[in-house]
This record gives C-alpha cells, sequence and structure tokens, in this order.
C-alpha cells in the first residue's frame, strides 16, 4: 500500500496536467491538501488509488496525442533563443530573433 500511495503521490505531484493541456505554469499548488493527503496515506483504499491514477495516465496519454509539440527538440534554435534572451538582457535591447525557420 505505502508503495502504491507514494507512486500515486508522485504522478499527481508531476503531472500537472494543466500545464500540459493549457501551456500554462502553475507556481502556486491548487492540489496541496490531495497531495498531502495521498502522500499520508489517507486517500483511501488500494482500489481508489489505482483507479486515481488510471484516470490520469488516460488524461496524460489524451493531452499528449492533442498537443502541438515536436517529437524532437530543436536545439539550435533553443540555443539562439537563450543566447539572445542573454544578450538581451545584459546589452538592454531588442529581439535579435527573426522568423521561425521551417
Amino acid at each position: 500500500m505505502l508503495q502504491v500511495t507514494f507512486g500515486v503521490f508522485h504522478l499527481v505531484d508531476s503531472a500537472e496536467l494543466k500545464t500540459l493541456t493549457m501551456a500554462a505554469t502553475s507556481i502556486c499548488r491548487p492540489d496541496k491538501d490531495l497531495l498531502i493527503t495521498i502522500h499520508t496515506g489517507n486517500y483511501g483504499s488500494v482500489e481508489r488509488i489505482l483507479s486515481f491514477a488510471n484516470t490520469l495516465f488516460r488524461e496524460l496519454e489524451e493531452a499528449e496525442m492533442g498537443n502541438a509539440l515536436p517529437e524532437k527538440v530543436d536545439r539550435p534554435r533553443i540555443s539562439e533563443l537563450v543566447s539572445d534572451t542573454y544578450l538581451r538582457f545584459w546589452n538592454n535591447s531588442p529581439a535579435m530573433l527573426g522568423p521561425r525557420q521551417s
């Protein structure tokens, strides 16, 4: 039971479905009480925990299928973006990146 509870806790903690489905990052944890309940083993039976975990897995799979992210990271583009961001910050200048190359 402890291992299952611990696994579901980390699933919920790391899933961040809002981030995947809405492309927004949330710093506050509105699900804090749920995470504490799972972590302390007070969420319920193993069946309830597994059902909850399976629901989250299904939602993650659906979010993955519906996203527009490429399969591979464009490392040169990311490197250019990071470099430009640093330069603009330190030089207080406008963005230098042009339109995205396809």
